[in-house]
């Protein structure tokens, strides 16, 4: 179940068919569902994902043309970055770790990085000192900002 999880979040450009800088509100809802009260940032929950949606706004009486800036998806299952990557063929050469500092914050340890496609992954360190995925984040690709 697992690398399942996994392979669906690694070979996306996309999150379940939304692209962010691309997809609209209105397209993102009819995926998520509908949401009784657009804002800047709505909150869906799928059957294994808690997954925010950033959006942009376009026209201020028209919430359903708003484009989809940033998802930000936390997983209800706890991963393993070592056994997720596996799926990643690229991980090494097209990944960008970050470190944090620990005084700065204690919900992520690092942050993997690669700007070309779009992707994010978050992780901090468990009782093991093995890397746990908290979040991925899809975001802009570097050759299609909005």
């Amino acid at each position: 179940m697992i690398l399942a999880f996994g392979a669906s979040h690694a070979v996306a450009k996309e999150w379940n068919g939304i692209v962010p800088c691309v997809s609209t509100r209105s397209g993102a809802e009819t995926i998520l569902g509908r949401q009784k009260k657009p804002d800047f940032f709505n909150i869906y929950f799928d059957k294994k994902d808690r997954v925010t949606v950033f959006y942009k706004q376009v026209h201020e009486k028209k919430p359903d043309t708003d484009i989809v800036k940033m998802i930000v998806v936390r997983p209800a299952k706890t991963v393993r970055l070592d056994l997720f990557v596996k799926n990643v063929s690229n991980f090494k050469q097209d990944f960008r770790k970050t470190q944090e500092d620990e005084k700065v914050t204690r919900d992520y340890s690092a942050y993997y990085t690669n700007a070309n496609e779009g992707f994010v992954i978050g992780v901090h360190n468990n009782e093991k000192d093995e890397e746990v995925i908290l979040t991925f984040w899809y975001i802009a690709r570097k050759d299609n900002p909005c």
